[in-house]
């Protein structure tokens, strides 16, 4: 148990404010001999919960722990308890509600839950279709909270195509609206996934700040304003932080804001 016990200390020193450590620097900040730091990084390392940087041997989380965030992810039943939320959600704003997730191969966003508008006219998208993540608001919420490797490594894999006549379809300018979108708290966009419709959507985030899924409205072009857009953005970020508090996470900064940082 003593064993068990260091391993986790040392995972835990793996934040958001601090991604990567070297062996010396683990040792002397949990107290854990260097030669049993060494043996259980090597452990971890072989598992893929750690991994590391070939220039600077640095360590970091590996795409095991990824792995597991995803399936305790996936044991989470939160389009239950989100739809009543959604619902409210649908008739303030009167536009259709998305809840998402990224898929298993985290290259894609899957929306798992809807709730539509009440206008005639409204975007139609339905519960399993799936978005590139670097295409529209409810997907770039979930791309926006990756670790920047994991990002990286994204857009090596998947190339950037173009979905619709805005689709961000460079690195550089992708990565600069994923981090705007981290700063502020919240997703836009405009024909990014379909022409004539403009989405945002906000994180629901868990307790080291990773988005596990993502909370969005979509809605024509032809009911966007900046009126709109601030107005559905406060009413989203409110119905996200409900959800969060539902599935037993206490939101960063005692649930008062939504931005990331």
């Amino acid at each position: 148990m003593k064993s068990l016990d260091k391993v986790m200390e040392l995972l835990a020193q793996f934040t958001l404010s601090r991604p990567q450590w070297s062996l010396t620097e683990l040792s002397h900040t949990t107290d854990i001999p260097l030669s049993t730091t060494h043996r259980i990084v090597g452990v971890l390392k072989e598992h893929g919960l750690l991994a590391q940087d070939p220039q600077t041997k640095r360590y970091r989380l590996g795409f095991g722990a990824i792995d597991l965030g995803y399936r305790a992810l996936a044991a989470l039943d939160v389009p239950p308890l989100a739809k009543p939320i959604m619902r409210r959600l649908s008739q303030q704003t009167g536009e259709t509600i998305l809840l998402t997730v990224p898929n298993d191969t985290r290259d894609h966003s899957v929306c798992i839950e809807r709730i539509d508008g009440q206008y005639d006219l409204r975007i139609h998208l339905e519960v399993g279709r799936q978005v590139p993540l670097h295409a529209g608001a409810s997907a770039k919420i979930l791309l926006a909270y990756f670790p920047s490797e994991e990002i990286d490594e994204f857009i090596h894999r998947v190339g950037l195509p173009k979905v619709a006549p805005n689709t961000i379809t460079d690195p550089e300018a992708l990565k600069e609206n994923l981090a705007t979108i981290r700063q502020q708290g919240y997703a836009f966009s405009q024909e990014e996934t379909n022409e004539g419709a403009w989405g945002l959507a906000v994180p629901i985030l868990d307790q080291r700040g990773q988005a596990i899924a993502g909370l969005g409205i979509s809605a024509p072009t032809s009911r966007y304003s900046h009126q709109a857009e601030e107005h559905v953005t406060k009413l989203t970020q409110e119905a996200a932080l409900e959800i969060t508090r539902l599935i037993g996470v206490v939101p960063r900064g005692g649930g008062r804001s939504y931005t990331g940082g």
